[in-house]
């Protein structure tokens, strides 16, 4: 008798446990929609600066289809905080940057870490896309890929397809920021250009005053630590209207030049530039640059 009641008992707890299942299965086939989460970033370090010099983790959702579909009633939630979109309408074959809590632009009010799930529903609460694991290295993103899955890459497009194309797309719309000094260029793959007296190669950073004055560097500091964007204070020099400055990362040689002493790490680095109150001006994410390839702005 005992066997009987034991047995039935476990019959029901499969058939419960199948019944749950189906269920989630069920929502998440209801995911098949046109409206998804097309990329997230969680660590935000150095790759993608807003207008104000931020740099505020992001959530992209993309209509794959080519009609516009409007989000109102539309959430995004991380399983603990809801966030709903306003009532906007998002075209066919668009794509819609979203920043997190304390982002300058359209904005959602909760932030996202590793250890959080990414969830979008319709305005009838199903669940339509879902990112169960944001484990990510710093500055790259997790984006969509044609089976569903989503690829960790350096790759970023913000507003546009995860392709070649949408990241060439991507890159068109960046524009030197509006500060007086900029980074214009910079190396962390060198092995043949400019080597001192037989020490060998180095990195190097690329300086452009883009303003119409003379300015003094020694008020401004560049960094390869997020933690420490102040690390290292450009010497009292004076850079012309126009002018370049290329400082090389190695230890500090008095012959002229100028030297950082940091290097710039592979595969990738991020690259700040800040001035005396700790903002920032310019920022750069080096990766997959080529062996003795450089990364740097156009004239435009």
């Amino acid at each position: 008798m005992k066997k009987k009641i034991h047995f039935g008992f476990c019959i029901i707890a499969i058939l419960t446990f199948f019944c749950l299942f189906n269920a989630f299965s069920a929502e998440v086939l209801a995911a098949e929609a046109d409206l998804k989460i097309s990329e997230v970033m969680v660590k935000n370090h150095s790759a993608v600066m807003t207008g104000e010099g931020l740099f505020t983790d992001w959530i992209e959702v993309g209509n794959y289809s080519e009609d516009p579909i409007s989000l109102e009633g539309w959430t995004l939630s991380d399983g603990k905080n809801h966030w709903a979109f306003p009532d906007i309408e998002l075209s066919g074959n668009s794509f819609l940057k979203i920043e997190t809590k304390d982002g300058s632009g359209l904005a959602a009010d909760f932030g996202l870490s590793e250890n959080d799930q990414l969830f979008l529903r319709d305005p009838e609460g199903t669940l339509i896309s879902i990112v169960e694991d944001l484990h990510v290295e710093n500055d790259h993103s997790l984006a969509l890929q044609p089976d569903g899955s989503y690829k960790m890459t350096a790759w970023s497009t913000p507003g546009y397809p995860n392709t070649p194309d949408g990241y060439t797309e991507y890159c068109e719309t960046l524009r030197a920021p509006e500060a007086e000094l900029i980074l214009n260029e910079a190396s962390n793959a060198n092995t043949r250009y400019q080597a001192f007296y037989g020490s060998g190669t180095c990195d190097w950073i690329e300086l452009k005053n883009k303003s119409d004055q003379v300015w003094n560097l020694s008020s401004y500091f560049l960094s390869d630590k997020n933690n420490d964007k102040k690390k290292w204070r450009l010497p009292d020099r004076m850079l012309m209207p126009g002018e370049i400055l290329v400082v090389y990362c190695t230890e500090e040689m008095n012959n002229g030049y100028v030297f950082a002493p940091f290097s710039l790490g592979v595969p990738s680095e991020g690259l700040w530039l800040t001035d005396e109150n700790g903002r920032v001006l310019d920022a750069m994410f080096l990766h997959d640059v080529p062996v003795d390839g450089s990364y740097g702005r156009l004239d435009r």
